[in-house]
């Protein structure tokens, strides 16, 4: 319980802090202690594995550097969930470094990408908007679930047991061999070339795919297996080849697949094609599986729904402040 009342007052300093220079404020949460930063930096430089740092709403105008296992929450990325906070843009990149084993970053949007460097095993990134993701050749155990990924993903080769789960993918996937699973998500192709290049033994599962111009698979993806997939206008043996592959969909107008795909609803549409065709029944696209899409992106954390703060004190010198939190289930 006390866990609950610190990180609600940690909540409260960040709502207050988020008008105006809210990269000032940054909060880190050791047990049941709490400190204020004025700087992501300072904050890592205290933090110690385990340990929580959450991020305002605003903007923060430097590379997020994480070398500890600490798990990062921002206020969210979706505008409609974020009105009391705003939402959490990093100008600039995320690096996660040797030392940041079993942490996570969640509820940020990057206007840079993603890099993993050296060895790093067991990473989280959920919930976030981001450019490219860029995983060392030694990277272990990533999992990626419910983000936005605006353009490409490069596993070097060498990144082993990567899990991509419920994202909305709409660049090119590169250079993943080893134990490689997508589940659940929507990939939106509209570059040339080819989606997927050098993805070899990787397994597709409950994905809704489509290439506006370019084509599926290429320069060295072999060996993949497809299960229970919608391939939006590719014909069957087109895309795949020789890859093993049952009970897939092939050559569906993306039209009657999403409500509005066009403006970004990728709920299905009445008598989707995808609905129940996914593996034992459920729905293909991030709406299913096993972490479905989140209606507004909110990060797991109590969200901070309401605010209400005065610009003055009243006559016995406080200062009226109203803040209405709702817990999260996930």
């Amino acid at each position: 319980m006390k866990t609950k009342i610190y990180l609600l007052l940690v909540l409260v300093v960040l709502a207050a802090a988020s008008v105006g220079n809210a990269q000032n404020v940054i909060a880190l949460q050791h047990g049941n202690t709490n400190t204020i930063f004025t700087n992501f930096d300072s904050a890592m430089t205290y933090a110690v594995n385990g340990d929580y740092i959450y991020l305002p709403g605003g903007t923060i105008y430097s590379d997020l550097n994480i070398n500890k296992g600490v798990h990062i929450i921002g206020a969210g990325t979706n505008p409609d969930s974020t009105t009391a906070t705003y939402r959490t843009t990093v100008v600039g990149n995320c690096n996660i470094n040797v030392g940041s084993d079993n942490g996570s970053i969640e509820g940020i949007i990057f206007t840079g990408s993603i890099n993993f460097t050296g060895s790093i095993n067991i990473y989280t990134i959920s919930r976030c908007d981001f450019y490219t993701l860029i995983l060392s050749s030694s990277s272990n155990e990533i999992t990626v679930k419910q983000c936005v990924l605006r353009n490409d993903i490069d596993g070097n080769n060498t990144a082993q047991n990567i899990l991509f789960d419920n994202n909305i993918v709409m660049g090119r996937v590169g250079t993943l061999n080893n134990n490689i699973a997508f589940y659940n998500n929507v990939f939106l192709y509209y570059g040339g070339g080819y989606l997927l290049n050098n993805v070899h033994g990787g397994l597709f599962e409950n994905n809704i795919i489509s290439v506006y111009w370019g084509n599926f698979e290429g320069f060295g993806s072999n060996a993949n297996i497809y299960n229970n997939n919608i391939f939006v206008n590719f014909v069957d043996n087109g895309p795949l080849g020789l890859d093993q592959q049952s009970h897939n969909q092939f050559n569906i107008p993306l039209s009657i697949v999403f409500v509005d795909a066009n403006n970004g609803n990728y709920h299905l549409a009445a008598g989707s094609p995808a609905i129940g065709a996914g593996i034992n029944g459920t729905d293909i696209g991030i709406y299913g599986g096993t972490y479905p899409w989140k209606e507004g992106s909110v990060p797991m954390n109590p969200h901070i729904q309401t605010k209400t703060i005065g610009t003055t004190t009243n006559i016995n010198g406080d200062l009226p402040v109203n803040i209405t939190v709702g817990a999260q289930d996930r």
